[in-house]
């Protein structure tokens, strides 16, 4: 995508390079326009979606209180680091960053769910400089980021028409199966796909279904 968009210095590239695992955190949905960052939150249903979806990957009860879930997240990530933990229903095994970003979305939820009705409402706009820590995971990320629904980026290229958007979404089935979920609910709103994908993984169940939806 920064190729197609002639962005080929690091420090000017509105998607952060990634080698290996996935970088991208959030949906990042870049228009031509002045250099900016505008953060979208996620409504009230769609943040009860990504918290059930969550729970149903981990082995919580969606219905466990916040309190509750937090209480028993860091013995069930430990299960999991162990071998210890059970399956889930459907057989699949637990991944242990499904545990880590259901903490991080319940800790963001208690620390700025009074923020959430402001920020809703006018929407919260970050310095261009500032994208990486909004829509990419690893040190310096902002903790508010896991109830993102996506970030807009403004980027001045002549390569990007006035009528065309482009998306950077989560890899499907990298680390964790929230960020194939996120991918699969914005898979209605495109145009047109390109997949990036490492040839050793043509044979994964999440790439499968992705497929399919494309289909």
């Amino acid at each position: 995508m920064n190729y197609v968009l002639d962005a080929i210095d690091p420090v000017d590239q509105p998607c952060r390079e990634g080698h290996g695992d996935n970088t991208t955190s959030a949906v990042s949905r870049i228009i031509r326009g002045e250099r900016s960052v505008q953060l979208h939150y996620m409504p009230p249903e769609k943040f009860a979606q990504k918290r059930e979806r969550l729970c149903q990957a981990t082995g919580f009860d969606p219905g466990s209180s916040d309190d509750d879930i937090l209480r028993q997240a860091d013995q069930r990530l430990a299960d999991v680091r162990s071998g210890a933990a059970q399956p889930l229903p459907d057989g699949e095994q637990i991944l242990e960053h499904d545990i880590i970003v259901l903490k991080a979305l319940l800790t963001a939820y208690k620390r700025y769910h009074h923020e959430l009705p402001r920020w809703l409402e006018n929407i919260r706009k970050e310095p261009f400089a500032s994208r990486t820590r909004f829509v990419n995971y690893g040190k310096g990320a902002d903790e508010a980021n896991p109830l993102l629904n996506e970030a807009i980026i403004g980027f001045d290229s002549s390569n990007l028409p006035e009528r065309l958007q482009m998306f950077a979404l989560p890899g499907p089935g990298a680390k964790s199966s929230i960020d194939e979920w996120t991918t699969r609910q914005f898979l209605p709103e495109m145009d047109g796909i390109m997949l990036f994908l490492n040839c050793t993984r043509l044979g994964d169940e999440s790439v499968a279904r992705l497929f399919t939806d494309l289909r």
